[in-house]
């Protein structure tokens, strides 16, 4: 049931596309994602500066989305040119200022900053797969993407003019990719990892690295490269899998970014045994380890089992 569109071209038009595509659900996301909560003051500076001198009576919108948006700048480095221009056209297409358009591919990552208030909730996602002996094509991956607002999912091919073609799940509004799969059969996941710590605002966010990645990396190794590089990256995990090798790692952004390869062919987003997980994700994957099992076969049944399952008194798998 979700809508489905079909891009193609140069960096800047594909963007246009988009964004002309679904303008009135990125203007109504850019409302509510971000002049909402800055209108509510929960984008809002607390307690700090002149902020806290202002009479509750004044709307602070006109002075704090520009000072939000300049704060959002820093995120634009090390983004690579093609997904500017991207953005750019996506402006365009939308009939919307650029900031406003990169105010809204930042607001996962700046909800989260230390100075504002979080007003987004962490998704419990889950991701993991099976290889070899254990996946019945070598290689199966399960991604539950449980986003905190009820808002329906879209899905994006991407067929661009150089690199390679991919397919994302997503939202209209985001360019960047949290779930995603290009020509090759190369995977990449994201989830939001709280005991990891909080995201960086030191460069591009992590969604906008993982759409670079599969449309420019050459193999497996190369977005294993690529993906290592972005040390600026905090607060998450990423699953990358690939059907040539078969192989599958997770990178873990914490203080230091640390690889964890498969066990036993199984490869989950986060280690239940791993003592610096909260409590509900070690709960989650402890759950997916106990329905796929110790060394059974893991097809499209196992999969759907697990991430449609909910174990009692706890949070989704």
């Amino acid at each position: 049931g979700a809508p489905q569109v079909v891009l193609s071209g140069s960096p800047r038009e594909m963007g246009r596309q988009r964004g002309a595509a679904w303008a009135d659900r990125i203007r109504d996301a850019y409302a509510a994602k971000i002049v909402g909560p800055v209108q509510r003051g929960d984008a809002v500076p607390q307690g700090t500066g002149w902020w806290k001198l202002a009479p509750s009576f004044v709307d602070l919108a006109p002075l704090a989305l520009p000072r939000l948006a300049i704060g959002a700048r820093p995120l634009l480095a090390g983004l690579s040119p093609a997904i500017f221009d991207e953005l750019t056209g996506m402006a365009a297409g939308a009939e919307m200022p650029f900031d406003a358009v990169w105010l809204l591919q930042c607001a996962p990552t700046l909800a989260v900053a230390e100075n504002l208030p979080a007003f987004y909730r962490a998704p419990f996602c889950t991701m993991f797969a099976a290889l070899n002996d254990r996946a019945p094509r070598r290689l199966i991956v399960g991604r539950n993407f449980d986003w905190p607002d009820a808002e329906p999912p879209a899905i994006v091919e991407y067929r661009p003019d150089s690199g390679h073609a991919f397919t994302h799940v997503g939202f209209p509004w985001c360019a960047g990719v949290f779930t995603g799969m290009n020509d090759t059969g190369l995977t990449i996941c994201v989830e939001r990892a709280e005991d990891l710590g909080r995201p960086s605002t030191d460069g591009a966010p992590v969604e906008l690295v993982v759409r670079d990645v599969l449309q420019t990396a050459r193999d497996f190794t190369d977005a294993l490269l690529k993906l290592e590089a972005a040390k600026h990256l905090r607060g998450y995990r990423v699953l990358v899998a690939d059907p040539e090798e078969p192989s599958a790692r997770v990178f873990e952004y914490g203080r230091f970014i640390n690889l964890r390869k498969p066990d036993d062919d199984l490869m989950l987003g986060a280690d239940p045994a791993s003592t610096n997980l909260k409590d509900d994700t070690r709960a989650r994957y402890a759950r997916v380890l106990e329905l796929l099992g110790e060394d059974g076969p893991v097809g499209r049944t196992e999969v759907e089992r697990v991430l449609r399952d909910r174990a009692p008194d706890a949070a989704d798998t």
